[in-house]
């Protein structure tokens, strides 16, 4: 329900792409959802690493990702 219109939001802001996006996508890093912050995860790899999607992984692996996006948003 709610979790598949957030992540067609994080969707929406990553083609969009903009410095507003941009901070949208970091604060939903905090999401409860876990889908909903593995997306958000995966839009800043790309929009600020250009990286791929980051691969399924342990629920630990994936907080470490929200931990370290925040510090690579933080620095630009």
């Amino acid at each position: 329900g709610a979790s598949a219109e957030r992540i067609v939001a994080i969707q929406m802001l990553t083609a969009i792409g903009d410095e507003p996006s941009r901070r949208a996508l970091v604060s939903a890093l905090d999401d409860r959802h876990n889908l909903v912050q593995r997306a958000a995860i995966n839009a800043l790899r790309k929009l600020l690493e250009d990286k791929e999607p980051m691969e399924p992984t342990s629920i630990f692996d994936q907080i470490n990702e929200v931990d370290r996006l925040k510090q690579v948003a933080g620095g630009r």
